[in-house]
């Protein structure tokens, strides 16, 4: 019997089931990764209990899924979750991927080729263009049909528009760079500026970005949550903390993310 392949790349995906949207958009996603890669998937949630294994109960026990929580209903501290899951990854490739987006299948596949044969450090698997994102709008009646059948074909009926893309959704990166380069900057906590951060970080440090223009990234809408709207909390914090380290040097800027991710809330 042949060994199994190691896979190359691990998908990183905080969650927290807010909505009903959420909840369906997480499902669709999951399964659609399960079935269009073959990578693996480390999953951490956040809430006040957990809900992903009742959702999903083989999340406990699929060998390529590992599953994370953390009890806390607060303030989603995504920044800080995907250092967690980026601390365990042990592939050559991470992909940080949000838990309502998909890709064309062919996209998955030549983000590993750019990175495992061209040089490439990071892959931001869409256009960067006023339409390079089609957002989905489901109904009650695609889950079922979707789920059935994982595939971009599964979408097709689905009610679409363009809007434009830049820096969210999803990466691929080298996973030492990533880690070399300090992960995520957890000064930025629940939703603001901080997809813009890392991309402009990743550019000062040197990085080798591309991008694959041939297909946009597919984003499944859903209820906005107070972790999700200028109108958080921390919105204002992050705008400032964004200000700030635009000036910084490329080594100020690394020891800028170095220092806040020692915080006592690493562990």
């Amino acid at each position: 019997m042949e060994s199994e392949l190691k896979p190359l790349t691990t998908y990183i995906i905080p969650v927290r089931i807010e909505s009903e949207d959420r909840r369906r958009n997480f499902l669709i996603c999951l399964q659609y990764l399960l079935s269009n890669t073959s990578g693996s998937i480390i999953i951490k949630e956040s809430d006040d209990e957990q809900r992903v294994p009742i959702i999903f109960p083989n999340v406990l026990d699929n060998s390529r899924i590992t599953y994370l929580f953390e009890k806390n209903p607060g303030v989603f501290h995504r920044t800080k979750y995907l250092n967690d899951m980026l601390d365990l990854v042990e592939t050559d490739i991470t992909c940080n991927y949000d838990c309502d987006v998909i890709l064309h299948p062919w996209s998955y596949v030549r983000a590993e080729e750019m990175i495992q044969k061209e040089g490439v450090d990071v892959v931001y698997p869409y256009p960067k263009t006023d339409d390079g994102q089609v957002k989905i709008f489901l109904e009650e009646e695609d889950e079922k049909r979707i789920l059935a059948d994982p595939s971009p074909a599964a979408f097709s009926s689905c009610k679409t528009i363009r809007e434009m893309a830049r820096y969210g959704f999803c990466f691929f990166v080298r996973t030492k760079t990533y880690k070399q380069i300090g992960g995520e900057h957890e000064g930025f906590v629940s939703w603001g500026p901080e997809d813009e951060e890392r991309a402009d970080r990743f550019k000062k440090l040197g990085l080798n970005l591309a991008r694959i223009e041939k297909f946009p990234v597919f984003h499944m809408e859903h209820e906005r949550g107070v972790d999700s709207v200028r109108q958080n909390p921390f919105f204002a914090k992050n705008d400032r903390l964004w200000e700030r380290l635009k000036d910084m040097s490329p080594v100020e800027r690394l020891e800028d993310v170095i220092v806040s991710n020692a915080r006592g809330w690493r562990t």
